[in-house]
């Protein structure tokens, strides 16, 4: 009991971290994408420890936005994966303690050939820091919390980040579909602009399910089966509501199986359906987001009532 204490008392200290949300300074995630946006050359994403896979996640993020990105590791470092580098290029480090050999010891290669380098720590006073041209400072609070909170808050800081290079994207898109002349858009115009899909598998935790929900940014995520088939949602509705029957007791809800707290047998729409009738099957259930099905009824898809906004058709 005293263990099971300890742990819920943790996830509170997280939770109540991320509702703070003042570990870092909000015009940093302006800064970094601006100066993703104006380079004309590669985003080199390096990650320490358990930062690699927001390495791996944001490089491929930032990719789909359009831009050339690769994460790199220490060993590909040591080994000259750098070697082609210009003036063009970003190199973006991800590092809590702002002290990784690999990173310290490339850093006067990429300086002298002009690469701007953007450095996100808890340690601003850190080697690292100290050689930036551009520091964004992870500020926690929780000594024992370090690494899971710079982890958490780093994650917000990328996917804020990625959400503002894509709206440009978006929007070039939303702009160009405005000018056809045709009433008819359907749902497979609306979910081409959106690289994101949000899926979980039912048998999946909620934790999981959460984790997809946010990272995606649509407001739900898609529930299936083991065929891959579509078989319930949650929304931010959902969770919202989960939190509040919960009571506080975090473990036990991040624990739950997903296909207990799913909403079973959600509304739908196909991608050769017209946007129209979308818009007549959120208005008539009043929901916000649709999943959108392929022929064999696996997602492919949603369409956001945001979407309908950006084209004026509402």
């Amino acid at each position: 009991m005293e263990k099971f204490n300890e742990i819920e008392s943790t996830y509170k200290n997280i939770i109540d971290s991320i509702k703070e949300n003042q570990s870092f300074n909000k015009l940093d995630i302006q800064l970094l994408a601006k100066e993703i946006s104006l380079s004309k050359g590669i985003i080199y994403v390096l990650a320490e420890g358990n930062c690699r896979c927001l390495g791996d996640r944001f490089s491929l993020n930032i990719s789909k936005c359009g831009f050339r990105s690769f994460n790199i590791s220490s060993e590909e470092i040591n080994y000259g994966k750098l070697k082609s580098i210009s003036k063009n290029d970003v190199a973006i480090f991800i590092s809590k303690s702002g002290e990784n050999d690999s990173m310290i010891s490339i850093s006067p290669y990429l300086k002298r050939y002009g690469v701007k380098i953007c450095t996100i720590t808890s340690q601003p006073r850190s080697s690292l820091g100290r050689i930036s041209d551009l520091l964004i400072q992870i500020q926690v609070k929780e000594d024992n919390l370090l690494d899971t909170l710079f982890f958490i808050h780093t994650t917000i800081l990328l996917d804020a980040v990625t959400s503002l290079l894509s709206k440009g994207k978006e929007n070039v898109f939303f702009e160009e579909l405005k000018r056809k002349k045709e009433k008819n858009y359907t749902v497979g115009d609306l979910i081409s602009i959106r690289g994101k899909n949000p899926i979980v598998n039912s048998d999946n935790i909620f934790k999981e399910a959460l984790i997809e929900l946010t990272s995606k940014g649509l407001g739900a995520v898609s529930v299936v089966d083991k065929e891959g088939k579509l078989v319930g949602i949650i929304t931010d509705g959902d969770v919202r509501r989960l939190v509040q029957k919960s009571q506080g007791s975090f473990t036990r809800l991040f624990l739950c199986e997903v296909k207990d707290i799913m909403t079973k047998n959600p509304k739908f729409i196909t991608s050769e359906k017209t946007v129209s009738e979308a818009i007549r099957i959120m208005e008539g259930n009043s929901i916000t987001v649709l999943p959108v099905l392929d022929q064999k009824n696996k997602p492919i898809g949603m369409v956001h009532l945001h979407d309908l906004v950006k084209l004026e058709l509402i």
